[in-house]
């Protein structure tokens, strides 16, 4: 299974950096302009993994968008502030893999 979801260690630190908490409200609390954008929970890597070991998965790790995603295709997994600046910008996605 692949699983891609807000990045908290990454928000903190473009948080900090920032000093903009406009930027990370989306992050945080979703976009919440439909029924189903809106996030209920906070992850980190640990945080994740231990869920995800708890539920019987195996193999936890985290995994590169590139190595999955056709060119131009834009997906959670490859959420940068600033948006879409894959060279410069921090990657504000926890993308994990993991085995059942």
């Amino acid at each position: 299974m692949r699983i891609a979801v807000p990045n908290f260690e990454a928000i903190v630190e473009e948080y900090l950096s920032s000093r903009n908490l406009d930027l990370m409200m989306g992050l945080l609390y979703g976009g919440q302009n439909y029924e189903y954008n809106f996030h209920y929970q906070t992850y980190d890597f640990k945080r994740l993994s231990e869920l995800l070991t708890g539920a019987g998965f195996s193999d936890v790790k985290l995994y590169d968008w590139r190595d999955f995603l056709p060119p131009n295709y834009d997906d959670y997994s490859r959420s940068y502030l600033p948006h879409m600046d894959f060279e410069h910008g921090r990657l504000m996605s926890l993308n994990v893999v993991a085995v059942k």
